[in-house]
């Protein structure tokens, strides 16, 4: 029998497997990839201490990996939220997140510890020299008395209180590129020395206290109004000052230069010092009108003063 002409001679050849459907591939493609992602994305926190890393891929447990590190030590954090019990910082450390701003975090999400009922993020006086970056709070972040050189740097804050009643308030506290949610508080009667804040946005005022010595420069301040005795000996330069309503009340203790005053109904205020008087004018589109208000007694500190104030 001639082999090459017999119909049973291929018959390997003859038998296939079923083809999958368009849609059976596209599902395998997919359970592949979301296989892949789930090892690509989870969340990681590394911790470089002496030259070796250390992960842990509990993240929520960060209490526990920062009571465990040693002395400048650079923790790492993932993007995305991190449910962690409260955080006392009792050595210096740096935190390093993934950032605050939706923008620049498409890809690992911004680096957020959620809100959590009396689960404060405090610093401790042991904790001076601590470095935060690209982290956005939710929860208070607050002082013990005598921590000093701690800075943020492009972090958020729901809350920021530098020191509690009858404490003392941080000194050389560095922070830039921050926004703050609800502005800057101090709830003690001390004033913090050497606090800088500069390039940040500020919404909610700012509360420093009396007798400081602390600059707030090139920063966004919305809505801000204060008393007399808030802010002595605070600095202000080169700032944007906004309100949707109302007036600016700024104590005469501070100092104001190259500041923008804008209001939301286009009326700008620039106030002054001048022989014992309190001229408090609004500058309008139609109108320049001062109004004098006598003082019972001048400044106990330096005068208020303002230069090359502007209207935009």
């Amino acid at each position: 029998m001639n082999h090459s002409t017999s119909p049973f001679a291929n018959r390997a050849l003859l038998v296939q497997k079923p083809k999958q459907t368009q849609p059976m591939r596209f599902l395998v493609s997919l359970l592949f990839l979301l296989f892949l992602l789930q090892g690509a994305t989870a969340q990681v926190i590394t911790r470089l201490s002496g030259g070796t890393s250390y992960f842990s891929y509990n993240v929520n447990d960060l209490a526990t990996i920062v009571i465990n590190a040693s002395e400048n030590d650079t923790i790492i954090l993932p993007g995305g939220p991190i449910n962690c019990t409260g955080i006392t910082v009792n050595k210096p450390l740096t935190f390093i997140g993934a950032g605050v701003l939706n923008a620049g975090t498409a890809v690992t999400l911004p680096t957020v510890i959620p809100y959590a009922y009396n689960q404060d993020i405090v610093i401790a006086s042991a904790g001076s020299g601590t470095r935060f970056h690209g982290i956005n709070f939710d929860r208070v972040v607050r002082f013990t008395g005598g921590v000093s050189n701690v800075s943020f740097m492009r972090c958020a804050f729901a809350g920021f209180t530098l020191a509690g009643y009858q404490q003392v308030p941080p000194s050389n506290l560095n922070i830039k590129h921050c926004i703050f949610r609800s502005g800057i508080g101090n709830g003690s009667y001390t004033a913090p020395q050497g606090l800088l804040v500069e390039n940040s946005i500020i919404a909610g005022g700012i509360n420093i206290g009396s007798i400081a010595t602390a600059q707030i420069t090139q920063c966004i301040i919305l809505n801000m109004t204060n008393n007399n005795g808030v802010n002595q000996g605070v600095v202000f330069s080169n700032n944007i000052f906004t309100r949707s309503s109302g007036s600016f009340s700024l104590n005469s203790a501070s100092t104001y230069s190259n500041n923008l005053f804008r209001h939301e109904r286009r009326k700008y205020y620039e106030l002054e010092w001048r022989n014992r008087w309190w001229r408090q004018c609004r500058l309008s589109e139609h109108a320049h009108q001062c109004f004098l208000q006598p003082r019972l007694s001048p400044p106990t500190t330096r005068a208020t003063t303002i230069t090359s104030s502007k209207a935009v």
